[in-house]
């Protein structure tokens, strides 16, 4: 048994207070920036997610933040470039989560674009490189294959190409032909 007679156990979650929304644009580019203050001594690291409020199909985009990101009196100023597929539009928080070193969490979401954006605060984004995309990505030469893994386990690789210039993320699920049991796996893509 080990005995800490000055441990103090941390169960608090973050407190993220004053947060702010605002487009900053030099020369051509623009990002949108989310300053506010997190109290917690022990802060690890979050996300803000953002939507467009005119454009509720536009995927949700995340600002990531960590203990870096906060000077000594807890503002933070973090920010994501607008990319040319973000929508011209209102945009707003619609979820944000903050764990610290006890992984401790605040995680707090709406619903719905047309509901009260967090923090009651947003930010207008002009995008003239904006151009709408109607086409679905092309998925071509895809093979699967088994794989015999050295502690004699059999892994599926899936490979093949996907034609896509705003390519984000994908699933590829695998059926046993003449199983008699459910689906047990899918292999889940992302952009990066």
């Amino acid at each position: 048994t080990i005995t800490n007679d000055s441990y103090v156990a941390d169960t608090s979650a973050p407190v993220i207070t004053n947060v702010s929304m605002s487009t900053v644009t030099s020369g051509s580019s623009s990002t949108i920036q989310i300053t506010g203050t997190i109290t917690e001594a022990n802060f690890s690291y979050g996300y803000f997610h953002i939507r467009n409020k005119d454009v509720p199909t536009f995927n949700e985009q995340s600002i990531y933040i960590n203990q870096n990101s906060i000077n000594s009196d807890g503002i933070f100023t973090i920010s994501r470039e607008v990319e040319s597929n973000y929508p011209p539009g209102t945009y707003f928080i619609s979820r944000y989560y903050a764990y610290d070193d006890s992984n401790n969490k605040t995680y707090v979401q709406i619903q719905s674009a047309p509901g009260n954006p967090l923090f009651n605060t947003t930010t207008v984004v002009e995008n003239a490189d904006y151009v709408e995309d109607f086409v679905a990505p092309k998925v071509s030469n895809l093979v699967l294959s088994s794989v015999n893994n050295l502690d004699n386990t059999i892994s599926l690789k899936i490979t093949g190409t996907i034609t896509e210039a705003n390519f984000s993320n994908g699933n590829f699920y695998v059926n046993v032909k003449g199983g008699s049991f459910q689906p047990v796996s899918y292999t889940h893509l992302r952009a990066h």
